[in-house]
């Protein structure tokens, strides 16, 4: 019974780590909290229920056979090979000395544990090691702008303003969940000559896993400076710029809010490109695809915030 104890507890480990890693790798998109809340108590859950199970199969075959043991005896495959981990309830005469067929893989175990374990750890910390930085996109064939730098037009500079911050500076709690979780406002001059649209997004680098996307916007009209404060989650905004998808499935807005006693990054990307993005709907990674080749120039601005 031990043993089957000891891999219900593996088997309670290795879930909630797949389901935490599928869901920070993208794979599995929300499943990630279920993930990591459950590391913990599954394992607990699955070796109470190995328990318990084994000790009333024994009490029960004990107490109906009397005088006779109950004893597992390995499934054959066709081949007459012990099905892997596949046992039967048998009932023998308890004068009989019988002991529990050892399977070959039976006998690495231990080591067979250890690897599992190791494996999964070094794999869920892959996964949530933080971007540094969020995903450099290719510029419009002919653009000579360096990708760490902002747009040159003529003499002005291509320029990017949140509300009345400056670079770096700890974004108001009014636009975070410790506030009215309202968007703040954003104003821009000098787009580079040729742009058809233009594309915002605010990224978090920081977060646990990889960038989290909070704010996307495409399609804003080239004629547009501004973006109000307070945008409400709509698929289309009185300007026409249209609204993607957020890193938690959501439209709109997504109030920054870090795990409490850390310190986040939160960048405000503007994106100038030569055409407008023919798709209704779209999120990051769809807004990335679209947006390669076509990046005449952009500007990002910093701000940091914390809990």
């Amino acid at each position: 019974m031990f043993g089957s104890v000891v891999f219900d507890v593996i088997y309670g480990i290795m879930f909630p780590l797949l389901a935490g890693g599928f869901g920070l790798s993208g794979v599995m998109p929300g499943v990630e909290v279920f993930g990591l809340l459950s590391v913990i108590m599954f394992p607990i859950i699955f070796g109470i229920w190995g328990c318990i199970g084994g000790a009333i199969t024994a009490f029960l075959f004990n107490f109906f056979a009397k005088k006779k043991q109950a004893v597992f005896r390995p499934i054959l495959c066709r081949n007459n090979t012990p099905a892997l981990f596949l046992y039967q309830p048998v009932l023998m005469p308890s004068s009989l000395s019988l002991s529990r067929p050892q399977l070959p893989i039976m006998k690495y175990r231990t080591g067979l544990i250890v690897v599992l374990c190791l494996a999964s750890a070094a794999w869920l910390c892959g996964c949530t090691a933080p971007q540094s930085s969020p995903v450099t996109i290719p510029l419009a064939k002919g653009t000579s702008v360096p990708p760490t730098q902002a747009a040159v037009t003529g003499s002005h500079v291509f320029t990017l303003r949140i509300d009345a911050l400056a670079q770096g500076s700890v974004l108001p709690d009014d636009y975070t969940c410790k506030g009215a979780m309202e968007s703040p406002e954003i104003s821009w001059e000098n787009i580079p000559q040729g742009t058809k649209s233009l594309v915002l997004i605010v990224d978090d680098p920081d977060a646990p896993g990889s960038t989290f996307t909070h704010w996307l916007l495409y399609n804003i009209p080239a004629s547009t400076l501004r973006i109000d404060r307070a945008q409400p989650h709509v698929k289309v905004l009185e300007s026409g710029a249209q609204q993607g998808d957020t890193s938690a499935g959501s439209r709109g807005y997504y109030p920054p809010c870090p795990p409490i006693g850390s310190v986040h990054r939160y960048i405000f990307s503007l994106y100038a490109l030569d055409y407008e993005i023919g798709m209704p709907t779209a999120d990051r990674n769809g807004i990335d695809r679209a947006m390669s080749g076509h990046v005449l120039g952009y500007e990002r601005f910093v701000t940091t915030f914390g809990r």
